[in-house]
């Protein structure tokens, strides 16, 4: 078996994205120039009817009912000639707030069948002014190109050429900064974890644990002209893997820590889009009958992150409200909500997924003869009821002061711990507010009170037990309160589903070698010979250095 893996280490102005303002001159209607102010995004692998494109050999996703739920970048609403030429040229402009400086240029294309703009021109401005010019010809989906440009407030791209007749402008992320590519012949180590729980009580990180060697002094720590004194957090890391000669996208992380193991030997431990977003704050709100599709997005483009929501989500409304907490809290309290769970396997995007079906998703077969020595087996603790706390909020008629402080002459973000409505402010301006905050300026040094109107959490409680406790087994009850998003009528809807999950308690931990298997998968797992039973995959490690090697753990009957 022939395996191996490439990462791409991108070294960018990380606030370019979140700084810029994107238009374009010829779009489908469900993508979203605004698309490429994110990270994260990585399209799906969807079936189209572009020339010679949807291979039919398993891979390709049906096109989604409703693609307007995922982040693409953009798609180019014309397709290449048989020449490969656009009928006229695409012209996309960026502007940005500030002035940005950057060493480098690079795009990403289409991935799923390295289609890409083969002809294009790039143009940098300060104010109106053209202060660099580029000519390239991209050779791959993914490219970068090395430049030294400084202060720049707009670029114009124009895209003439595709590298293949029929094709789409797909265009999923500008990279403002230089891309370093790692080989197997510069790396030491590649450890990725993939981690779900369907039930969603908790939102765990995917993580990619790398080491790379660099022939030069590039990362040597004490070369001050070297790469490794712009290392910064939250720098981007595209990882792909080839099995036999397959080659797939296995995530986009985000540098979290670093060390120089020798002068020339970099260890490096990375997170996904969810680890990001662990340290980041959500402002929350009141929600009556909203999309979750819409709680979703609303999210991740706070977070400043890609999304996708299955087409089975969508519709599903939640009604309640989400305290000021940070995204990774209020995506775990959005999914758990409607029943689902996020997974950003494999892709940089944020995904919102029902729980496993049993019944109806398709299975892998982890078959005797591909186990590795040593599968554990063990019964996880019986789960003998689950309590849900559903909520309901009514809003208070009386007036009080919800916020009295002595305020020194600034602008300030106050956040409430309860839900309010915000009605008035002595001592200062009310410059916005929420049911969690409120933003004032006090112009005067003094007193601040501000006035509102309490919400009242009217709960009710949602009890499944086993109907007949096994004996010797003691009541192991799982509660489930600050789920504040469960609304009354869904907490007994939501007990039920926890409390099915849980059901399912034979625990195997099984070595394999990857053959295309993700978390969230069932895998129809052969116990004895001829005999399987059908298993949840949780989480995988998977050594992506030493061909592919995995453990994993699955949950099931």
């Amino acid at each position: 078996m022939r395996t191996s893996v490439d990462i791409s280490f991108d070294m960018t102005d990380i606030t370019a994205k979140g700084d810029s303002t994107v238009t374009v001159t010829d779009i489908q209607s469900f993508t979203n120039p605004d698309d490429l102010t994110l990270d994260g995004v990585y399209a799906t692998k969807a079936a189209t009817l572009e020339e010679n494109y949807w291979k039919l050999d398993g891979t390709f996703e049906v096109f989604p009912d409703k693609p307007q739920w995922y982040t693409w970048g953009i798609w180019s609403a014309g397709l290449s000639g048989t020449d490969g030429l656009f009928a006229a040229p695409i012209v996309l402009t960026i502007t940005f707030n500030n002035p940005h400086t950057i060493n480098g240029i690079g795009f990403e294309f289409n991935p799923h069948d390295n289609s890409y703009c083969s002809d294009m021109t790039v143009i940098f401005y300060n104010g109106e002014t053209v202060i660099h010019t580029l000519e390239l010809m991209p050779d791959e989906w993914r490219y970068s190109y090395d430049v030294d440009v400084e202060n720049f407030s707009k670029i114009e791209m124009t895209f003439r050429k595709m590298n293949k007749p029929g094709r789409y402008l797909k265009l999923q992320s500008i990279i403002y900064g230089k891309t370093i590519d790692f080989e197997r012949a510069d790396i030491t180590k590649a450890n990725l974890l993939e981690d779900i729980d369907p039930t969603s009580s908790e939102l765990t990180v995917n993580t990619f644990d790398f080491g790379i060697y660099s022939k030069n002094n590039d990362f040597n720590i004490f070369d001050p002209s070297g790469i490794y004194t712009d290392l910064r957090k939250k720098q981007q890391i595209n990882v792909t893997g080839n099995i036999n000669g397959t080659t797939g996208g296995y995530g986009v992380f985000y540098i979290d820590s670093w060390k120089s193991a020798s002068g020339k030997e970099l260890q490096f431990n990375t997170v996904d889009a969810v680890g990001i977003m662990d340290g980041t704050t959500f402002l929350g709100g009141m929600y009556e009958n909203k999309p979750i599709e819409e709680l979703i997005q609303e999210i991740t483009k706070d977070a400043g992150f890609g999304y996708m929501i299955d087409s089975d989500m969508a519709g599903i409304t939640v009604r309640g409200w989400l305290p000021a907490l940070s995204h990774r809290e209020a995506l775990q309290q959005a999914a758990i909500a409607v029943g689902g769970y996020i997974d950003t396997s494999r892709s940089g995007a944020v995904r919102l997924r029902s729980q496993p079906d049993f019944e109806n998703d398709p299975s892998y077969d982890l078959w005797m003869s591909r186990k590795q020595v040593g599968t554990e087996v063990s019964l996880k603790t019986l789960v003998t009821g689950v309590d849900v706390t559903g909520h309901s909020y009514s809003l208070s008629s009386a007036e009080e002061t919800i916020y009295q402080a002595s305020l020194s002459e600034g602008s300030y973000r106050i956040i409430f711990g309860d839900p309010v409505s915000v009605t008035g402010i002595t001592g200062g301006t009310i410059l916005e507010s929420g049911v969690n905050y409120c933003s004032i300026t006090v112009s005067t040094a003094g007193n601040v009170a501000i006035t509102g109107k309490k919400y009242t959490d009217n709960t009710n409680i949602a009890s499944v037990r086993l109907e007949d406790l096994p004996p010797g087994e003691k009541e192991n009850i799982l509660t489930l309160e600050n789920a504040t998003l469960i609304a009354s009528e869904k907490a007994r809807e939501t007990a039920e589903r926890i409390f099915a999950y849980h059901q399912r308690r034979i625990e195997q931990s099984i070595g394999f070698v990857l053959n295309g298997e993700t978390v969230g998968g069932i895998a129809d797992v052969e116990i004895s010979p001829d005999v399987y039973r059908q298993a949840v995959i949780e989480r995988m490690e998977i050594d992506m250095f030493g061909g592919y090697l995995t453990k994993a753990v699955v949950t099931g009957e």
